[in-house]
């Protein structure tokens, strides 16, 4: 079963979450276009946390080069810092300038734009165009990397033949809440199943760093206080049995260890002092 859902930005104005937190499954919010921040993302972050939407985030890009995208990246990851995503990061590739450079360079500015976020630890990540662009200036590696967010209105179905999880489907939505119209979407993926994204770093980096370097992954994240105990004289034996640990944003942790069968056992002790 689909789920529905929105995407908005400062074009909705003042949107009253209480109502249209009601009426919806999940919302895309956009972070921004280029390197500029969209006016109202942090008021919908606001107002889709206080009335529990799980959210996603798209960033609309304007790249004309590599650097370009490496810039948006850049100001996508400070402006989602911190935020609570259940739903994908999305790169919106709308314009004729960037189709009109081809299938190489847009595989260029998306790997370049994803990479970056996925050196700061974002995982779900995703790809936002209409049904022809996808078919036309798209490399079909790319498309089978990353999640397909397809745009097609007055069809059944879109024309894209390709997978995709989302379908925003009209752009003339009607939303209690949101005056006038509103992009509105069908999702065939529960993102919200797998948890929200995750903070990456590795056990070093999870047992020194300091309360503010915890807090800049996210303030709610962790209590940075409760791991700093005795951290000097287990440090240097935890790097050697644990690859990296995720930490999500509900607190939940996931060790990768180098020898799972071996170590299992004394990281679920360690977890236990830790008090996580």
């Amino acid at each position: 079963m689909a789920l529905k859902g929105i995407d908005v930005s400062v074009w909705q104005g003042n949107i009253d979450w209480s109502r249209a937190g009601k009426a919806v499954d999940f919302a895309i919010l956009r972070g921004g276009y280029g390197k500029t921040l969209d006016a109202q993302f942090q008021n919908n972050v606001s107002g889709t946390s206080k009335y529990n939407v799980p959210i996603g985030v798209y960033w609309y890009s304007y790249a004309n080069s590599v650097s370009d995208a490496y810039v948006e990246a850049q100001a996508c990851i400070a402006a989602i810092k911190g935020k609570k995503l259940a739903y994908p990061v999305f790169y919106d590739i709308e314009e004729q300038s960037i189709y009109a450079k081809g299938s190489v360079f847009i595989t260029q500015i998306c790997e370049a734009f994803f990479n970056t976020l996925k050196q700061a630890g974002i995982k779900k990540l995703g790809i936002y165009s209409s049904a022809s662009p996808l078919s036309t200036y798209f490399d079909k590696h790319l498309l089978s990397k990353y999640d397909v967010w397809v745009a097609h209105y007055g069809v059944s179905k879109p024309s894209y033949s390709g997978e995709y999880t989302m379908w925003q489907y009209t752009a003339t939505g009607s939303i209690p809440g949101i005056d006038g119209n509103v992009d509105t979407n069908y999702c065939y993926k529960d993102y919200t199943g797998n948890g929200t994204q995750s903070a990456v770093m590795s056990a070093s980096e999870f047992l020194s760093n300091d309360a503010a370097m915890l807090s800049s992954i996210s303030p709610d994240m962790i209590d940075a206080e409760s791991i700093k105990a005795d951290r000097e004289l287990t440090a240097a034996l935890i790097e050697r049995l644990i690859d990296r640990i995720e930490v999500s944003h509900d607190k939940q942790i996931t060790v990768c260890y180098r020898f799972q069968s071996e170590f299992e056992n004394y990281v679920e002790v360690l977890k236990q002092c830790r008090n996580m």
